[in-house]
């Protein structure tokens, strides 16, 4: 969805405006910050899903927003400006002028910006175990970060 304006204007062959400040905003936020909001405002004040624990399923989609919405934006910003990059070359006019379909050109661009961007998912894992670290132990959950955590202060490393 973030990356969907830089789709429209490329198959419309004009520029994108960008993904906007409320991307910048959601990519910036640490997810400590986010999960803390997340649990005071989603399960505290709307009680819309359970404050802490695992349970079940329920349990888990603050945690998920927490350390997605950051990861989420960081990819979907990479991805809308690989798109943009790859729609201004001139190949994608040829297409355009030559009669082609505009869902072949975008599937095209798709592919021609895709491997830009798979380097950095990498990345973004890593950072997706510091993060979680700090989400578990907001949600009171179990999982990756914990012990991770417990693995560093007992200094079992390899």
């Amino acid at each position: 969805l973030l990356c969907a304006p830089a789709l429209r204007a490329a198959t419309r062959g004009r520029r994108s405006r960008g993904s906007g400040a409320l991307v910048a905003a959601l990519t910036a936020l640490p997810e400590f910050l986010l999960a803390t909001a997340l649990l005071v405002v989603v399960a505290v004040w709307l009680r819309w899903a359970p404050p802490s624990g695992w349970d079940g399923p329920a349990n888990a989609a603050l945690p998920a927003l927490a350390l997605g919405i950051p990861a989420g934006g960081l990819i979907g910003r990479l991805l809308a400006d690989a798109i943009q990059a790859a729609s201004a070359e001139r190949w994608v006019a040829t297409w355009a002028m030559a009669g082609l379909p505009p869902a072949r050109t975008t599937l095209a661009v798709l592919r021609r910006a895709l491997p830009s961007v798979l380097g950095q998912i990498g990345l973004v894992l890593v950072g997706l175990t510091g993060g979680a670290v700090a989400v578990e132990q907001v949600f009171a959950i179990p999982g990756i970060g914990r012990a991770t955590l417990g693995a560093a202060s007992s200094q079992d490393v390899p």
